[in-house]
């Protein structure tokens, strides 16, 4: 089961053109006998839920994060790829503030409604929640919420963005 995600999760992750520099690149799916491994693009640097539990994420970063993962958003939605996990441990931050979005577990085509393998609930829409159809305003809704708790802020009425953007 795990081999069949893992080439499925290559073969969506080798459409995203080359020139994404938001979203970490593949190089190749290699099989052998112990089974199928993924050799993704390195990126030095931590991921954005280490950042903020270290408390190293202020407003203006939010906002430079959130732009550049939007830029990533855009690049995956427009190849009509669904990432559904976007959530702060999606998000790799490199020591010059570039954001790369990886951990393509749970990525699907666009009309794929096949059950994500987990959710996690604190950041998934309702859409994937209840096991609706979905399409990748399912990433829109995560990445904002990403954003909220980059601001340390637990209610979405709380949060410049939503109150003067919605």
């Amino acid at each position: 089961m795990a081999c069949g995600d893992f080439k499925r999760e290559a073969q969506l992750l080798a459409r995203v053109p080359k020139d994404a520099r938001n979203v970490i690149g593949i190089h190749e799916l290699i099989g052998d006998d112990q089974g199928l491994f993924i050799v993704e693009e390195f990126v030095n640097g931590d991921w954005l839920e280490t950042l903020i539990t270290k408390r190293k994420v202020g407003q203006a970063d939010a906002l430079r994060l959130l732009k550049y993962g939007c830029l990533g958003m855009r690049a995956l939605h427009s190849k009509k790829i669904v990432h559904r996990d976007m959530q702060p441990s999606s998000l790799l931050i490199s020591p010059n503030g570039q954001v790369r979005i990886g951990n393509f577990a749970c990525a699907v085509h666009e009309g794929d409604h096949t059950p994500p393998p987990i959710i996690q609930t604190k950041y998934a829409a309702p859409e994937l929640q209840l096991g609706m159809p979905h399409d990748d305003r399912v990433d829109i809704y995560s990445l904002g919420d990403d954003r909220i708790r980059s601001f340390g802020r637990s209610s979405r009425t709380s949060c410049p963005f939503f109150r003067y953007h919605i």
